[in-house]
């Protein structure tokens, strides 16, 4: 009988296992490709400032900026207003998911996993990469979607991208794209001597196909492909165009032709350009779009500046009389006098102290973007009326900066007996560094959604960043010496202080340090100190100044002085700081030329890192093409530097991205935006309510 009940609950456990598992499991459709409205060319100039969407509500989206400097031009665009005027009109070569990873296949369209949901994405290009090891040589392959138009009804082929890359890598560009600054074959020849007509890594192998060569490797390259794909018979002069003469458009060396257009974007994204008046872009949709015509037939981008400085005067002059009001009624309440009854109005009817929020509730604007500075955050929620971020007025999204703040430990300046690299050196740093992570918490409790906590040296958004449900991922600094864990999310402040302190007191011991009775310490090993030096830009300006007075307290009691030294940018990059830093704050940008190897073993690294092997590990994995390989690569690097300790990753600073709920349809915004992939990549499936 025991012998059939084993049997029979065996086999319910593995019946239940399959259930689970079939659960856990989470199949992931992909998108069918969206598809242009027409497929025949549309009449030049037929774009109109107003009229009814074919089918679309007439509401435009109005997004709010800054300022517009009317540079309008893709290949001369320099505010972050005029980019996002151009940006409406363009398609880039190049596509990247919501964790940064390169699109490979966007004609047919890649299904990307994030947070347990499925995404289908598109592009207008397939690009393949492959490096060529004896040649030390690396080809991108790129095929073009051939059923691509521009707004005006033109086709897209492969001419447009090559003159959109030769105007890129040309001597007279002085934009931001960074095409020009890669490897690319023959690139240089091309700049300097007049009788070289092309590029030699630029290779057209079809009316829809090409092929890009550089010299070696480098992660920038994929990057520097994320281009506007901007019409040659628009921009450039198609009869100075000739890919097999040499001709592409301009003349070489001037790039003034191309630029002289201002005023007018054209490409092939998912709006027409179509006026800039008192102010105001306005833009009608492009029903040629590839990713499908967009849902809004109308688009403004409207520039802010004045209008939130005359929101913001009016704010500051209404503040002032609620306060001098409050102090009215608090002196009547002291003679015995009673309170005021102007000062108990209906909190619906307060004035908001965001300029934004009002002109957002006021209907001036649907989107704004915005740096969370003092108490934002709680004057956004007031204006909902469920009282939280999003709600019936305002939908609020963060948006993490591609860089983050850590606090760098040196590997040879802060050691024991000369040698970084011992176990006594690493607890030494462990020690300081676990005391530093620690306040990490506290940070986020003061600054809420204004920071981003991160575990690992690297942007947490980004592919290459280990993720919260990977497997061993890890809270950094949190083990004890024997391998325990120090603190957790249950522990009071004070509790996790003095857990900390004696996490650290025993990193300490292990480091070769002795302590009296009292706990505070009495000798010191060869070579090491009791008292380092942080280096801090702006002192307490900078936002990493609160957790490092509050770390440099907490050593104290174990009689380790952590001295806080205010330094200037400059003072900061200099080569004798380089030289003789112990521990300080910064910033890592991974945007472009970013290379691990750079930052921790180079000749200007800061981390005193002396391990050859670890320096070739780098090296090699800043070269790996393969993208499960170089996931892994990064993972083990990374542990690494945390096995060290040289580095406490500390946060990414947020903004934030305000959207009018009340009349926009939220249920039709890009989903999970991040750093990498904001609302604007499907912005051509907004809707707004009618």
């Amino acid at each position: 009988m025991r012998n059939k009940t084993r049997k029979f609950l065996s086999i319910l456990l593995c019946f239940s296992m399959a259930i689970g598992m079939t659960g856990c499991t989470k199949k992931i459709k992909k998108e069918p490709k969206p598809k242009p409205k027409v497929t025949v060319a549309a009449e030049k100039g037929n774009s109109k400032a107003t009229g009814k969407g074919d089918g679309q509500a007439d509401s435009p989206i109005i997004i709010g900026c800054d300022r517009l400097n009317k540079n309008f031009n893709p290949f001369t665009a320099k505010s972050n207003g005029d980019k996002e005027v151009v940006r409406l009109t363009q398609a880039y070569l190049v596509t990247s998911d919501r964790k940064g990873k390169t699109v490979y296949k966007g004609i047919d369209g890649e299904v990307r996993k994030y947070k347990d949901n499925g995404y289908t994405y598109y592009g207008p290009a397939d690009i393949s990469v492959q490096y060529n090891k004896k040649k030390n040589k690396t080809f991108y392959k790129i095929n073009l979607d051939k059923g691509m138009f521009f707004s005006d009804g033109e086709k897209v082929t492969v001419d447009d991208v090559i003159f959109s890359m030769y105007v890129f890598c040309d001597s007279s560009y002085k934009g931001d794209e960074q095409l020009g600054r890669q490897n690319i074959l023959g690139l240089k020849k091309y700049r300097k001597k007049k009788k070289v007509k092309k590029i030699a890594g630029i290779r057209k192998t079809g009316k829809y196909s090409l092929t890009l060569i550089t010299s070696g490797y480098s992660d920038d390259t994929i990057k520097s492909l994320h281009i506007p794909i901007c019409p040659l018979h628009y921009y450039g002069n198609e009869q100075r165009y000739n890919y097999k003469k040499g001709n592409f458009g301009f003349k070489k060396g001037d790039i003034s032709s191309v630029c002289a257009n201002k005023k007018s974007p054209m490409g092939a994204g998912p709006y027409r350009y179509v006026k800039y008046e008192k102010k105001i872009v306005y833009y009608t949709y492009n029903e040629l779009y590839f990713n499908g015509c967009p849902k809004t037939a109308f688009v403004q981008i409207k520039e802010m500046h004045s209008i939130l400085k005359k929101a913001e005067k009016h704010i500051a002059q209404a503040v002032k009389q609620e306060n001098v009001a409050a102090q009215q009624d608090t002196a009547g309440e002291q003679n015995g006098g009673e309170k005021s009854d102007d000062t108990g109005k209906n909190n619906d009817d307060a004035l908001n102290h965001v300029a934004e929020v009002t002109e957002i509730t006021h209907g001036v604007v649907d989107v704004m973007s915005k740096d969370i500075t003092g108490d934002n955050l709680e004057w956004i929620a007031k204006a909902n009326s469920n009282e939280e971020l999003s709600g019936n007025q305002i939908n609020t999204r963060f948006v993490a900066e591609n860089k983050f703040s850590y606090i760098g430990i040196n590997a040879k300046n802060v050691s024991v007996g000369g040698d970084g690299g011992s176990n006594e050196s690493i607890a030494l740093r462990k020690a300081i560094a676990s005391v530093i992570s620690a306040q990490r918490i506290n940070m986020k409790e003061e600054l809420s959604d204004k920071v981003k906590i991160i575990n690992y040296p690297f942007t947490s958004d980004s592919w290459l960043s280990p993720a919260v449900e990977d497997k061993n991922y890890n809270r950094a600094y949190s083990d004890s010496a024997d391998g325990g864990e120090i603190y957790n999310d249950d522990m009071s402040d004070e509790e996790r202080n003095m857990a900390t302190v004696e996490a650290a007191q025993k990193y300490l011991e292990k480091a070769g340090y002795k302590f009296d009775e009292n706990g505070v310490i009495e000798s010191v090993p060869e070579k090491a100190s009791k008292t380092y030096r942080i280096m801090i830009e702006n002192g307490r300006k900078n936002m990493l100044y609160p957790m490092v007075k509050k770390s440099s307290e907490l050593l104290e009691k174990l009689g380790i002085e952590l001295k806080i030294v205010s330094v200037s940018k400059k003072q900061m990059m200099s080569k004798k700081t380089i030289k003789n830093a112990q521990l300080w704050c910064a910033k890592t940008d991974i945007s472009y030329g970013f290379r691990l190897s750079r930052k921790y073993t180079s000749q200007k690294s800061m981390f005193g890192m002396k391990m050859p092997m670890f320096s070739a590990y780098l090296k090699k994995t800043d070269e790996t093409v393969r993208a499960e390989r170089k996931k892994k690569t990064y993972r083990k690097a990374f542990n690494t530097i945390l096995e060290q300790a040289v580095e406490v990753p500390i946060c990414q600073k947020q903004r934030i991205i305000m959207f009018s709920a009340s009349r926009i349809k939220m249920d039709t915004m890009t989903k999970d935006t991040t750093t990498y992939y904001d609302w604007i990549n499907e912005i051509q499936n907004v809707e707004m309510k009618e």
